[in-house]
């Protein structure tokens, strides 16, 4: 409620309804003066956020200290006092990422390859240097003729006539020996080329190839995103080594988190209902709502154990990471024995067999956001 001065005409301004009171009992707006202060604007806006009657700090106490209470309290229809659980989930998962990326998430810099310039040159004879660049040519060749690096094939096609011209200029100036930099004939090769096959060298020539095919021979919509998707990320990864190609691919995964979870929400709720399928008085929404509750909990619990853990590494102290273990798993019990009021075998028990279902629902998710992960890479 606000402490703008009430109207005195009774009639509501949103829906011309009569108003009996300070609210309509229509739409349930507050019949005030439209004239308002900026504070009295920013106080609004405060209070519908946070609930500035109690009600956001209220549910926030619950959800930590009695888990389980509000999605019990929600079911039988107390739904005013404590905040809904789609409205708590939503500033929660926004509330706990933005401070996780901002303070608590630092990924390493990725930066391309340079070749130094400063490499250490060996003293070998002419003769020799002629027998490693044969040898660089035939390791080359072998690389050429590897199924896994055809994307690579024509740099190393341009590396077999770099060897072979240094070995013609070495025949005629001995003192050129001392130039020829034999790290720039290793293959950068990565993961990422190796585990993404394709016919195709380049976008460009695919898309080429693609305008010279007839309509019907032409790949569909979404085989072509597809090779548009895997060809663009390998000329990104081109040049770049295994480890920083992984750095971005988990960089990007990391960032897609909160759209995995957000994926993996509804499949929690499902193995909730089929592990309590017998509870006839529960049906699916109810665990979407718990899981709704359940998640945000988390949310704040991960949240309080970092700040505890920044705080604690500040002091030069080492955290106790048993200590915030045994937080988790007490949540974590407490939730599913308050919720479902079964005894503590049956909950633990339960809780085993919730815990091997979904983690192997995550490792596929998780498979599934990696490679579009690698497919977006950039």
């Amino acid at each position: 409620m606000s402490h703008v001065k009430e109207r005195k005409e009774s009639i509501c301004l949103n829906c011309n309804a009569a108003v009996y009171g300070r609210f309509c009992h229509i739409c349930g707006q507050e019949n005030i003066e439209t004239k308002e202060s900026f504070w009295a604007l920013a106080s609004h806006f405060i209070a519908d956020i946070f609930h500035y009657d109690g009600k956001f700090l209220r549910t926030i106490r619950l959800l930590l200290f009695k888990p389980g209470f509000l999605t019990t309290a929600y079911i039988v229809g107390k739904r005013t006092s404590y905040l809904h659980p789609i409205r708590l989930y939503i500033f929660t998962s926004a509330f706990f990422f933005l401070l996780y990326f901002s303070f608590f998430y630092n990924p390493s810099k990725i930066d391309k390859i340079k070749i130094s310039n400063n490499k250490k040159k060996e003293i070998l004879y002419t003769k020799d240097y002629q027998n490693k660049l044969t040898e660089v040519k035939e390791n080359l060749l072998s690389e050429k003729n590897d199924k896994k690096n055809k994307y690579l094939a024509n740099d190393i096609k341009q590396l077999i006539t770099d060897a072979t011209l240094d070995s013609v200029i070495i025949c005629k100036d001995s003192s050129y020996a001392k130039k020829i930099d034999f790290e720039k004939y290793k293959v950068n090769n990565n993961i990422f080329l190796s585990i993404s096959d394709t016919p195709f060298s380049s976008l460009k020539q695919y898309d080429s190839l693609q305008l010279q095919l007839p309509p019907n021979y032409k790949d569909g919509f979404l085989r072509n995103y597809l090779q548009h998707k895997n060809l663009k990320s390998r000329e990104v990864s081109k040049g770049l080594s295994s480890d920083q190609i992984l750095k971005k691919i988990f960089d990007l995964l990391a960032h897609k988190f909160p759209q995995m979870l957000f994926v993996y929400l509804p499949f929690f709720s499902l193995t909730l209902m089929l592990v309590y399928i017998r509870n006839k008085q529960y049906f699916f929404v109810n665990h979407v709502v718990f899981t709704l509750h359940f998640f945000c909990g988390i949310f704040l619990i991960i949240l309080l154990m970092a700040i505890s853990n920044a705080i604690i590494n500040s002091f030069n102290f080492s955290s106790k990471p048993v200590f915030f273990l045994i937080i988790f798993f007490l949540f974590l019990y407490k939730s599913f024995k308050n919720f479902y009021a079964q005894s503590t075998i049956k909950t633990i028990l339960k809780l085993s067999l919730l815990s091997f279902i979904n983690i192997i629902i995550f490792s596929i998710l998780f498979i599934v956001f990696l490679l579009i992960a690698a497919l977006n890479i950039n």
